[in-house]
């Protein structure tokens, strides 16, 4: 299996630059943010709830909305919609996706896991992306997340989430800024292209023998 990676060069550039992107910007502190397509995986029925619960949290949302199928989804989306600390800043293109994830105090992945989905084989890109830009790390317990428990804090359960994002902002977070980094460093595309090309060398040269 090949995952998912990031150019994590981007990244790196975006947190020497700093420079926030105006409609971020006009967002207080302390934000929690998501990048990627808005889809019925996300929990929105946990986002509500923690919106709720800390009103002082800005949860932020970079990504276009896919169309619902699911009606529990669909509600959940509209509950958070009406909420005056969980701000949805649409689409943007990849370029311009770096300087919204160094932007955040904490970047979360908080899918809905469910055996009736593909959501458990999900490789998501932002996972390096997150990592290279160095901010704590909050996610749901996909089994692509597990070997990297020592820099991303894993949470299950509304409580769990509280406590998870808590300790990101105020203590941290699991592993250190530089441990994230150089995780990413080792996630980037290029080094996916060196794997993938060694694979190729390796069957090239079993067929020649």
């Amino acid at each position: 299996v090949l995952p998912n990676a990031a150019d994590v060069g981007a990244f790196f550039e975006a947190a020497r630059t700093m420079l926030e992107p105006s409609d971020l910007a006009a967002i207080p502190r302390p934000r929690i943010g998501w990048t990627g397509s808005l889809h019925p995986q996300i929990d929105f029925g946990l986002i509500a709830t923690l919106a709720r619960r800390k009103p002082a949290w800005h949860f932020v949302f970079v990504g276009n909305k896919v169309n619902y199928e699911d009606a529990r989804a669909e509600q959940e989306y509209q509950e958070c919609r009406q909420l005056g600390n969980v701000h949805f800043l649409g689409y943007k293109r990849h370029g311009e996706v770096a300087p919204y994830v160094v932007g955040m105090d904490v970047n979360m992945m908080c899918y809905r896991l469910s055996d009736q989905t593909w959501i458990k084989a999900n490789s998501p890109l932002k996972l390096y992306e997150y990592l290279a830009a160095g901010r704590p790390v909050v996610a749901a317990n996909l089994p692509s997340v597990q070997p990297l428990s020592e820099v991303v804090r894993v949470a299950e359960g509304v409580d769990d989430w509280e406590a998870s994002i808590e300790e990101a902002l105020f203590r941290g977070g699991r592993g250190t800024q530089d441990q994230r980094r150089a995780i990413a460093a080792e996630n980037s595309w290029d080094k996916r292209a060196e794997t993938l090309n060694a694979w190729l060398m390796a069957l090239a040269s079993q067929r020649q023998a």
